[in-house]
C-alpha cells in the first residue's frame, strides 16, 4: 500500500545511519530515533562503502569489525526494498521492532489514518 511506511532497525540499518550522519556510538543514534534515511542517502553510501577496504570500514560501535565485512551486503539489501517497495526513505528505529511499529501507528495517525 501507498501509506506503507519502512521502519528499519537493529544491524545494518543502524550501521548505515551511523555512516551517514557521521556518529560513531551507538548512544549517540538514539538521538536520530524516528529519523528518515533518504534512499538517496542510502545509495550514496553503499557506493562509498563498497569502495573501502573492509579493514577501514570499521566506525566506532555502529559499525564493528565484526559487521565490516558483511555490512555492504546488508546496506544493499536496505536499498533493494527501498527500490522495490518505489519508498522514498526507511525510518530509523533503535529500540527494536515494537517501537518501530509505535512509530509506524503514530505517523499513520498524523497523516489522518486509523
Amino acid at each position: 500500500p501507498d501509506n506503507l511506511r519502512l521502519v528499519g532497525i537493529s544491524g545494518s540499518v543502524l550501521s548505515l545511519a551511523g555512516c551517514i550522519a557521521k556518529e560513531p556510538t551507538l548512544k549517540g543514534l538514539m538521538r536520530l530515533e524516528g529519523q528518515a534515511l533518504s534512499r538517496t542517502d542510502v545509495k550514496n553510501e553503499v557506493a562509498r562503502l563498497s569502495q573501502i577496504p573492509t579493514s577501514r570500514r570499521i566506525y566506532g560501535d555502529v559499525l564493528p569489525a565484526g559487521r565490516a565485512d558483511v555490512v555492504v551486503a546488508g546496506v544493499r539489501i536496505v536499498q533493494a526494498v527501498l527500490q522495490h517497495l518505489n519508498k522514498a526513505d526507511v525510518w530509523l528505529s533503535a529500540r527494536g521492532v515494537r517501537y518501530g511499529l509505535l512509530l509506524q501507528m503514530l505517523a499513520t495517525n498524523d497523516e489522518g489514518g486509523r
